[in-house]
């Protein structure tokens, strides 16, 4: 039996930020699609980095006299991401999550972003790889 491949769980469609978004704005787009981050993208739609709620949380955990966390995407999102191919199998996948703390995997095909895996999307492949 075949391995279920990263291509064929990857989300194609995924909301993106821009890096002159406002932190409020990442925070709106958060929860308008119940997401925990996105990647962060040029006009042209080449991966520049990822910011997740937990770049948000950072900001808030260290906010001065609960203010209003300031600045852009730019400024805090993670600039050295961690992908994946698309030809990689779920499990690999799998412990790549798990050993870089990851939740998503921006997917780069000959340097283009693709896709993006989620846990979900690997536990979904899971069951339909050994579900009934």
């Amino acid at each position: 039996m075949a391995k279920p491949l990263v291509g064929a769980y990857m989300a194609t469609r995924y909301p993106v930020l821009h890096p002159d978004v406002s932190l409020l704005d990442a925070v709106d787009v958060f929860v308008k699609n119940g997401i925990l981050g996105a990647p962060v993208v040029d006009a042209d739609g080449r991966l520049l980095g990822f910011f997740s709620e937990v770049d948000l949380l950072r900001l808030l955990a260290v906010g001065a006299d609960h203010d209003v966390p300031s600045g852009t995407v730019a400024d805090y999102m993670v600039k050295d991401v961690v992908s994946i191919s698309p030809d990689v199998d779920v499990y690999w996948a799998a412990g790549l999550m798990l050993a870089q703390g990851l939740s998503y995997l921006p997917v780069l095909q000959n340097g283009a972003m693709i896709g993006l895996i989620n846990r979900r999307a690997i536990l979904r492949a899971l069951k339909e790889h050994f579900g009934e």
